[in-house]
């Protein structure tokens, strides 16, 4: 029989989805993708050599990825640059075993699969689509794939969830990047899966954490992404401390110091746990206040577009004679000057959409500290960010920017609230206390601007952290 060549998973989905795809998995019936590969790279040489297709910058070359599900790659995989596209050829996979304390299956019962049995090995069933390049016919096998993507709008596992996530445990975070890019909801099922103990477990036995953080960022950045559904799905199905994980020993009295909402860190190991959980659902609410704080910041955006608009209509073609609706002896604005002072201003009142979210989800956790193993103190928050979830050293210095800086942020904008509210200065029977009050505006500005200098081009951010800390302060 010929093969059966069939294109699978996210590409199907995209073109369903009218989506463009970036790479191409190709699954075969009876043959290994190193094989058919090289079959591949020797018929495109030939049709090369014949003048039927154009020669490439680059010889047809094929590299072969082991099995690697750390990756994502559960079976040996052969990949090539055809055209410009990413193509992957693997055979079908057939039913897989796993060790309990890994997500990569040891072996499979067979070496090739059928169309069914790989389906069901997959991740959810809108992942489980094949096109039969052959037939030029898309394939459910599941029988409910297609109904899940385009009418029921559902993530859904082809197996048993808690089976599914128990196996690979990243599959749970993966079920989350999927419903938030494609905003989908999430099976029942699934979130009762992504809530058990023994899956939160797996997911710290199994998967290194450089994956935990790549599955975040592929929710916090880029197209179609959604940070605030994203963090508070995570949150929903009790994830966040298995992803924004503590320092090792962090239920040891004394291990990590501070405050958490207010109240010393320590107690019993079930005292300190309640409190993480609190601070998670204290997490919760700081993101809910973030889009108010942040549609205030964008109208301000808007109002000074605005006048840079208008006051575009004020220049004149000569310095020397007057613009109309402008005194006569001011300097006269010129057009170029309102954009560039706009530009100049959008540039710098910029946000850090992505850190803003993440800065606003561990606001409750960025007054504990811990020792690390040279005797230094170390923010809590900025270990989960570097250890927790293996972002980049930016980020984590962005973060220990933010979280260093947002609790005396907090204070000067109680100051400006102050003055701005006018509150008349005091006039004390003391001449000092007198200057004192009034160089307290003074004194404001000042510790303003040097604030601004450290913080840099993380001002707003850090101005909407403190905004959204101070709403929620006001609503308890």
């Amino acid at each position: 029989a010929p093969i059966a060549i069939r294109v699978a998973g996210g590409w199907v989905r995209d073109k369903i989805l009218e989506m463009h795809s970036h790479d191409v998995d190709v699954a075969l019936d009876c043959m290994t993708g190193v094989r058919f590969a090289t079959v591949v790279r020797d018929h495109l040489r030939n049709l090369e050599r014949e003048g039927k297709i154009p020669q490439p910058e680059k010889h047809h070359k094929i590299g072969v990825i082991s099995a690697n599900p750390s990756q994502s790659k559960h079976l040996e995989t052969a990949t090539m640059n055809i055209f410009n596209i990413e193509v992957d050829f693997v055979n079908l996979r057939a039913e897989e075993v796993y060790e309990s304390d890994s997500r990569i299956p040891t072996h499979q019962t067979k070496q090739f699969g059928t169309p069914l049995e790989d389906a069901l090995r997959r991740d959810f069933t809108i992942n489980s689509l094949f096109y039969n390049v052959r037939t030029r016919q898309i394939e459910d096998w599941t029988e409910r794939g297609i109904d899940d993507l385009l009418e029921r709008r559902v993530i859904v596992t082809p197996l048993n969830p808690h089976t599914t996530f128990h196996d690979d445990p990243l599959r749970v975070l993966r079920a989350i990047r999927f419903a938030v890019r494609y905003n989908m909801d999430l099976a029942d099922d699934i979130r009762s899966a992504a809530t058990s103990p023994d899956v939160h477990s797996s997911l710290h036995r199994k998967v290194s954490r450089e994956r935990v953080g790549k599955e975040l960022e592929g929710m916090l950045s880029g197209k179609n992404a959604r940070p605030d559904r994203a963090l508070d799905l995570i949150n929903g199905l009790r994830l966040a401390g298995s992803v924004f994980t503590f320092p090792p020993g962090a239920d040891v009295s004394g291990n990590v110091q501070g405050k958490l909402l207010g109240a010393d860190y320590d107690g019993t190991p079930q005292e300190m746990a309640r409190m993480r959980e609190r601070g998670w659902e204290e997490a919760t609410e700081m993101i809910r206040l973030l889009p108010q704080a942040m549609e205030s910041h964008n109208d301000e955006l808007h109002q000074e577009a605005e006048i840079a608009k208008a006051e575009e209509g004020v220049t004149c073609p000569s310095q020397q004679s007057p613009c109309e609706g402008l005194p006569d002896g001011l300097p006269k604005p010129s057009a170029m000057t309102h954009r560039k002072r706009l530009q100049s201003y959008s540039m710098s009142a910029s946000v850090n959409v992505r850190m803003l979210h993440l800065s606003a989800f561990l606001f409750p956790f960025h007054n504990l500290t811990f020792k690390d193993k040279k005797g230094k103190d170390v923010g809590v928050v900025s270990n989960m960010i570097k250890d927790g979830i293996k972002f980049k050293n930016r980020d984590v210095s962005s973060m220990e920017t933010v979280m260093a800086h947002v609790d005396k942020m907090r204070e000067l904008m109680m100051n400006f609230g102050k003055e701005g509210g006018g509150v008349a200065p005091i006039v004390s029977s003391s001449d000092r206390e007198f200057l004192a009050e009034q160089a307290r505006p003074r004194l404001c500005r000042l510790e303003t601007g040097l604030l601004l200098r450290e913080v840099k081009d993380l001002w707003v951010t850090c101005l909407l952290l403190a905004t959204v800390a101070e709403m929620r302060a006001a609503e308890l």
